[in-house]
């Protein structure tokens, strides 16, 4: 919900709402806030429905495609993360709302 507007997929309808990368072996997506700014949590809103590409390729829900994800927070033009969160690979998924609650507070990304 890139767009601030957190309604389940099975509200607005499929394809919309969202942000994707293409099927591919290790994608990104990345955000730039314009400024520094404090983080103290972050919240992520998954995929909710049954498509049918998903449960054929990926054996279920299309939340199951962040399984294992990988974010990090950078700081202005540093290349060291000053933040890195590793979901567990070995769940079964991530679940609809992954709020990772982790970051240290006063964390500046």
């Amino acid at each position: 919900a890139n767009d601030g507007d957190v309604r389940p997929e099975s509200v607005v309808g499929a394809g919309n709402g969202y942000s994707a990368t293409t099927n591919e072996i290790n994608p990104w997506w990345e955000v730039t806030l314009g400024t520094s700014v404090v983080i103290d949590s972050i919240t992520i809103y998954n995929r909710d429905l049954v498509h049918d590409w998903c449960t054929a390729n990926l054996g279920g829900n299309c939340s199951i495609r962040l399984k294992g994800f990988r974010l990090e927070i950078f700081n202005g033009d540093d290349a060291n993360a000053v933040f890195t969160y590793n979901d567990d690979p070995s769940l079964v998924g991530p679940g609809l709302i992954i709020l990772i609650t982790t970051v240290p507070s006063g964390t500046i990304g």
